[in-house]
């Protein structure tokens, strides 16, 4: 990973600033810790309203590698060139390629939107309504439009822990396997902690959706979670997972889908 900024960190919920200066006056941000955790390679934010959306953002696109839109709460509404409008809501997640002419023309007052993009700084290009062209496929890029319907995706087994079961958002097949996205859950109550391990991989976001947990990072010591906090899980950090709730859903995203975990105790 060469001289690559890596860092662990935590944003706390209750600690959490709403911030104007956005790319929309109508949207607060708050940040996630992210973009300085991993030098701008990454950015993950969570918008919401600060008044009734005053008409559709006008159509863009941005020039950039990744875009994951994920709803936590209330429910927006984009439009996505040849593919109409979409409405989603909570647990609902959208990729939108780079290139992809969209606007957002509406959003209920209570909505708020989690976004990961890469990298974390990007151009933004008004324009008209055309088409979206994938990729041509002699380039090796995979980069198609998705969306992941919350009440449409069953959850599935964990390939890594059997007594719990994930939710995939359908990133991993949009970006041929650069990211992948998914939210667990328990199945069963925990057996107890899963054991120092670490994962060979690039980035690894952890947000927690609802519930509690905990888990030991090693030098970092025991951190415990709650609905709305953020890690980013750096590359090869030991960590267990020493607890967590039955009401606990974590929405992950990694870099990239597919990583070897190595066992540590």
């Amino acid at each position: 990973m060469g001289n690559l900024v890596n860092e662990f960190s935590v944003s706390r919920a209750r600690d959490a600033r709403f911030e104007s200066g956005g790319l929309r006056s109508f949207l607060e941000y708050r940040d996630l810790g992210i973009k300085e955790a991993t030098g701008g390679r990454w950015r993950a934010s969570i918008s919401h309203s600060l008044q009734a959306m005053p008409g559709g953002t006008g159509l863009h696109r941005h020039d950039l590698d990744v875009q994951v839109v994920f709803v936590l709460q209330g429910q927006a509404t984009f439009e996505y060139g040849q593919y109409g409008e979409v409405v989603v809501g909570p647990g609902d997640c959208i990729h939108q390629p780079s290139g992809i002419v969209h606007q957002q023309t509406d959003r209920t007052a209570d909505c708020m939107v989690l976004e990961v993009v890469s990298p974390g700084d990007f151009p933004t290009e008004e324009t008209g309504l055309e088409d979206y062209v994938e990729p041509d496929p002699s380039t090796g890029i995979v980069s198609r439009y998705s969306v992941s319907y919350a009440a449409e995706t069953p959850f599935t087994s964990h390939p890594l822990r059997p007594w719990l079961e994930r939710r995939d958002l359908g990133i991993a097949a949009a970006t041929g396997g650069r990211v992948n996205a998914h939210v667990s859950r328990c199945r069963e109550p925990m057996p107890g902690p899963t054991g120092l391990h670490r994962h060979d991989l690039d980035f690894q976001m952890v947000f927690v959706v609802s519930g509690t947990c905990a888990f030991d990072y090693g030098p970092h010591g025991v951190v415990e979670l709650e609905a709305g906090d953020c890690v980013n899980q750096a590359p090869g950090i030991p960590h267990d997972l020493l607890r967590r709730s039955e009401d606990c859903q974590i929405l992950e995203i990694t870099s990239p889908a597919e990583f070897g975990t190595e066992e540590l105790a």
